[in-house]
């Protein structure tokens, strides 16, 4: 699979995942928009401009790294995990869609898993980005134990490949 394909992948994933895609609220729920669903489409589509380029360079490096066990790869994915955490960890926009929710004025049934899906994307933002980012690094770090490790016969690094076929004459 070369990259052009993984990333029209990732990109569909990524807008398929979140299912906010086109439209706004009236459109995506085949009601007349009230205040609240005015509000939260333009917050939601502020948000989207912001979120779907992380999401995609988060997940084209994760497919690098795990393809390839490289450590810019792992440093791409690490730092796009970090921009989404800080952008997920943006108090004001947490503090509308909390309103937002509280105020239960949203009129569709899509419009209100948008909304719950932001709101709960946006609550674990609302502890301590840092440690946020400490898990980042050790997530990253393992992942990266465990996806480059090779095992060793009579001192040689050697793929698994390898090691089955040895095991198998």
């Amino acid at each position: 699979m070369n990259k052009s394909t993984v990333k029209a992948i990732v990109m569909a994933l990524s807008i398929g995942q979140n299912v906010f895609a086109k439209g706004g609220a009236a459109s995506a729920d085949n009601a007349a928009p009230n205040a609240a669903d005015v509000e939260f489409a333009a917050l939601r589509d502020v948000y989207l401009e912001k979120f779907k380029p992380l999401v995609i360079a988060s997940e084209m490096a994760w497919w690098d790294a795990n393809t390839t066990g490289s450590d810019e790869a792992f440093a791409r994915r690490k730092q796009a995990q970090n921009a989404l955490v800080e952008l997920h960890a943006d108090r004001a926009r947490f503090s509308q869609l909390k309103a937002i929710k509280e105020g239960g004025k949203i009129s569709g049934p899509r419009s209100k898993r948008e909304l719950d899906v932001m709101f709960r994307a946006h609550l674990p933002g609302q502890s301590d980005p840092e440690l946020l980012k400490q898990i980042i690094a050790l997530e990253t770090e393992v992942e990266q134990t465990f996806n480059a490790h090779r095992g060793e016969v009579d001192g040689k690094p050697l793929s698994e490949n390898d090691i089955r076929q040895i095991l198998s004459e």
